[in-house]
């Protein structure tokens, strides 16, 4: 079965597929224009991308193609109209990299709290402000809102309890909110709103103002970073 890797891919990847008796074809440098041709001359049964743009051209220009696997969450980069008049199956890898996202969530909450990147620079250019930087408030006992609990959210949640926040999490609907404790349990009514929000969220026309309005609505501005 001939696959066409039409993005980066990890050499383990590459090898697991081979193992399987796939003929496989890497071609990482493949743009979303350069894909109808390329899918044309190959004409691979599957084609396997992350980011790379899967445009309906794209679709229609493989003769052969049957299935189109999304090396990642999410299938918003393919154009799943066109596949599925055409009869090709789209597939994807959930929660693959949900705990990576989850862990740079927190390092870069983490991060604006004790303002890493400034101490950085100050320390490059010879400063050291250490008076300066001990101001931080620290996560310990403070509020965080996520909005949207897919795989990646319940990752960051676990993560908030550890660090002792409390979180308040907002489903992409509005229709559910549910707030916990650092210990994990029910908060009263009126408990104090978030401090800072995570959105892990994919970007749509849907989800897009989800974390604008919920910005403004559930953030406090009281607080000093």
């Amino acid at each position: 079965m001939k696959v066409l890797i039409a993005d980066k891919f990890e050499k383990v990847g590459v090898d697991g597929l081979q193992e399987l008796g796939c003929d496989v074809i890497s071609r990482p440098e493949l743009k979303a224009e350069d894909l109808p041709q390329a899918l044309r001359e190959i004409d691979p049964r599957i084609l396997i991308v992350r980011s790379t743009k899967v445009t309906g051209d794209a679709l229609k220009s493989g003769a052969n193609l049957g299935l189109v696997v999304r090396a990642g969450a999410g299938i918003d980069n393919i154009d799943m109209a066109t596949a599925s008049s055409l009869g090709i199956f789209v597939s994807n890898c959930p929660g693959k990299n949900s705990i990576a996202v989850a862990e740079l969530i927190m390092g870069l909450m983490l991060s604006a709290d004790r303002r890493i990147p400034d101490q950085v620079r100050d320390i490059r250019a010879g400063k050291w402000a250490k008076g300066e930087y001990s101001k931080a408030r620290g996560l310990h006992g403070r509020t965080m809102g996520i909005v949207g609990l897919g795989q990646i959210g319940r990752e960051v949640a676990k993560r908030a309890i550890v660090k002792g926040l409390s979180s308040h999490a907002k489903a992409p609907d509005d229709a559910e909110i549910e707030r916990t404790s650092g210990k994990g349990e029910a908060e009263p009514p009126g408990a104090r709103a978030p401090e800072g929000t995570a959105g892990p969220l994919p970007g749509s026309d849907q989800t897009k103002p989800i974390g604008r309005s919920s910005g403004r609505k559930r953030s406090r501005t009281d607080h000093k970073p």
